[in-house]
């Protein structure tokens, strides 16, 4: 057996177990989406969190602060999962989805703070996909 065959579809499998796994994540913020209460929230802060880039360079990244008051008159603020400062002002009012039982694990609806590990992962799942696909039809 050759094997460009063989390497071309492990390289394949791996990249379509990416694409499960993409597809499972986008139908959980689906779920989520359908689950969900909404709220106007507002961002309150943009908080800093410093880091190092991969050359070990200091970095700066700012996660809005967001403040919304749940069908139950609580307040809750939160900070969502995703860096956003490029998208959002202190003061700004913004759409929150959230689940009555964990208001606290809100998202701001946006297609970062919702989409974005599923479309990250799914286009790097496309990379092995093809190019294994493409090893194992040119070793046929």
């Amino acid at each position: 057996m050759d094997v460009n065959l063989i390497g071309g579809t492990v390289l394949a499998l791996v990249g379509a177990g990416f694409l499960v796994a993409a597809a499972v994540l986008a139908l959980r913020s689906r779920a989520f989406m359908q689950r969900a209460t909404k709220a106007v929230g507002t961002v309150v802060d943009l908080v800093a969190e410093a880091s190092e880039d991969e050359n070990g360079n200091p970095t700066t990244t700012f996660y809005p602060r967001v403040r919304f008051r749940t069908s139950g008159g609580v307040d809750i603020e939160f900070r969502p999962q995703v860096a956003l400062e490029a998208e959002f002002a202190k003061g700004q009012k913004v759409e929150v989805l959230y689940e009555p039982a964990d208001p606290k694990a809100a998202r701001i609806r946006s297609v970062m703070e919702l989409w974005f590990q599923p479309l990250l992962i799914g286009a790097m799942a496309l990379i092995p996909v093809i190019i294994g696909v493409v090893m194992a039809v040119r070793a046929l």
